[in-house]
């Protein structure tokens, strides 16, 4: 890392600074910028930014971080009022990152202006933090401090939860996806391109053609940066969309929805095609007959860049079109009667698993999926049922599937596959939890003190028994598919008058977007205790404890804490007094549940304090 103290840089030619630094001070300005704007015009507002941060005087001198310094202080400024950014007649775009990329993009979004800065300063540029705090309290910010501590939880937050180190940050951000002058050019409006045709006739046409083109321009750019989905409806853009040839995945090493073949019966329609990509353009905003439906917590918003073309057929008596972007699937659909319709959800996880296939709506009480290429030999079964059946697969897409419906509990249904390219050819399982993505379902069993116990697929043993009872612990996960669900089964044995068994159901999201819930399975599975955003039960905190009240059969009440192999000791405090044990910990009986706090308090067999959830 740099320090701007330890070494002068030598001043040069504002004019030479510029042109030599200047995609750096474009990405600097690109992501500390207004993370709320349309991307199209954050993307021009960096450039613009750092054109207004050039001194006027050609002669004037200037080191890179005085150039740096004027960036900073041009992109974090905010206006009460700006005039629209002028763009050119292309649109421009920037490039589709990996998973990664916009894990980062997506935490970087999520902080302040000035903590965005402190995390370029360090990261980005290798300052070290005390040359960063200088370069902000230069700046005359009071909150610099507050910042570099923003920043630098960010920065553990993703190397914690997302195993993506300080390097491989920088290295991410270096890439095209964070470039802006690395961009994707569109088609151009239509109406532009009429109105400067229009011009040719006559040199006076021309110039009052040119009055009015650039008066739309500036009112539909405007209105385009308060509101995209309005403005892209008033252009009526049509967007191009991208078609992937059958064996384009064989030839990549990420495997994620952009690298599905474009299939259906229909798939070379392009006016099939271009209405579904027209009517997610406009996003609902229009007067075009197309029901708009946005679910899953997305929005929705226009695609961001070429969707790329999934499916387009027939299904069960449907015209569909299935599209995606980078984070959304869009399901586009013709009805008999002339209904047409748009849902908008959430992509899948993107790695290999939960990209291994989408539910498509197949009529009441149904589901079929749409298989990624490297996906083979489906079967289905309820969460419940007790034998797997295969599917028929035409064209990518599988027979119809029950889903079943009217159930207090989730019950599925499950889907199994192959494949060669993920779960090393054994079969792995994904669950349908009503979602356009479905969720990689897990199982880790009671693991040994010390042993490094990985997740295994749902198969594993113990795994289908110890699944079959926990549909209630999901009762709350249908809406958004989350990416992966782990049963993490911490204790099994003897408890009161029976047998028991301690779950813990990790259902992991993007980002921070996790929950954890513990479940005592008996005769009656309950969640007795929830926690949200939290590491707990995952590859980072593998033992954990977890306490809960219960009633035996004659109303006596109990305090029960027990964990995992790992936990040595336990204690148990209320008000009733403090007991100290070994898994299970079990207090009581007493006639009436004590009153006041419970605090439990665990060790492992290393003597370091064990997490509890209660």
């Amino acid at each position: 890392m740099g320090s701007e103290r330890t070494s002068t840089p030598s001043a040069a030619r504002a004019g030479s600074v510029f042109l030599r630094h200047y995609d750096r001070l474009v990405r600097i300005a690109y992501l500390v910028g207004h993370s709320g704007r349309a991307p199209q015009a954050r993307l021009v507002r960096a450039h613009r930014d750092v054109q207004r941060a050039l001194p006027w005087r050609s002669e004037r001198e200037l080191t890179y971080p005085e150039m740096r310094r004027r960036v900073l202080r041009t992109a974090t400024r905010r206006r009460p009022f700006q005039l629209p950014v002028l763009v050119t007649w292309a649109w421009h775009t920037t490039v589709s990152g990996s998973a990664a990329h916009r894990t980062v993009a997506g935490g970087l979004a999520r902080l302040a202006p000035h903590a965005r800065a402190a995390y370029l300063l360090v990261v980005v540029e290798g300052l070290t933090r005390a040359d960063a705090l200088l370069v902000m309290r230069d700046l005359g910010w009071p909150d610099a401090d507050r910042a570099m501590v923003a920043a630098a939880e960010l920065v553990a937050r993703l190397r914690d939860e997302r195993a993506l180190t300080g390097g491989q940050q920088r290295a991410l951000l270096a890439e095209s996806p964070a470039d802006p002058t690395v961009v994707r050019l569109r088609a151009p409006d239509p109406l532009g391109v009429r109105l400067l045709r229009a011009g040719r006739i006559a040199l006076v046409a021309a110039a009052l053609s040119l009055v009015v083109a650039l008066v739309m321009v500036i009112l539909a750019v405007s209105r385009a940066e308060r509101d995209p989905a309005g403005a892209r409806h008033a252009a009526t853009t049509e967007a191009a969309v991208t078609r992937v040839p059958a064996d384009a995945w064989t030839g990549t090493s990420e495997l994620t929805l952009a690298s599905w073949p474009s299939r259906g019966a229909r798939s070379g329609d392009d006016a099939l095609v271009q209405a579904a990509s027209s009517a997610w353009q406009v996003g609902g905003a229009g007067d075009d007959g197309v029901a708009v439906t946005a679910e899953g917590g997305t929005a929705a918003d226009p695609p961001v860049g070429s969707p790329t073309l999934l499916f387009a057929g027939p299904v069960d008596g449907t015209t569909l079109v299935v599209l995606a972007d980078a984070t959304r699937v869009a399901t586009y659909a013709e009805r008999e009667g002339g209904t047409r319709t748009l849902t908008v959800q959430p992509a899948p996880a993107q790695d290999e698993y939960a990209t291994s296939a989408l539910r498509i709506p197949a009529g009441p009480g149904k589901a079929r999926y749409l298989l990624a290429p490297w996906a083979t030999a489906p079967q289905a079964r309820a969460l419940t049922g007790a034998d797997w059946h295969g599917l028929a697969v035409e064209d990518g897409l599988t027979e119809a599937v029950a889903v079943p419906e009217g159930e207090r509990c989730w019950n599925g249904p499950l889907l199994r596959l192959r494949s060669t390219s993920a779960g090393q050819g054994q079969p792995y399982t994904l669950g349908d939890f009503g979602s356009a993505g479905l969720a990689h379902l897990m199982y880790v069993p009671p693991r040994a003190p010390g042993a490094v116990t990985q997740p295994n697929e749902l198969d594993a043993a113990g795994g289908p028994a110890a699944w079959s009872r926990l549909g209630c612990a999901l009762a709350g996960a249908p809406g958004r598919s989350p990416g992966s669900v782990t049963a993490w089964e911490l204790w099994r044995g003897r408890l009161l008058q029976g047998t028991a068994s301690v779950v813990c159901v990790r259902t992991a999201g993007p980002g921070s977007a996790n929950r954890v819930a513990a479940v005592v399975v008996s005769d009656t599975p309950t969640v007795v205790a929830a926690a949200s955003g939290t590491r707990l039960c995952s590859r980072y905190t593998r033992d954990v404890v977890v306490g809960w009240w219960t009633r035996d059969a004659r109303g006596q009440w109990y305090h029960v804490a027990a964990g995992s192999q790992a936990v040595r000791r336990i204690s148990v405090e209320t008000s009733a007094g403090t007991r100290q044990g070994t898994s299970p910990l079990v207090s009581g009986p007493y006639d009436r549940r004590p009153a006041g706090k419970v605090t439990v308090t665990a060790t492992d067999d290393k003597g370091e304090p064990v997490p509890v959830l209660a």
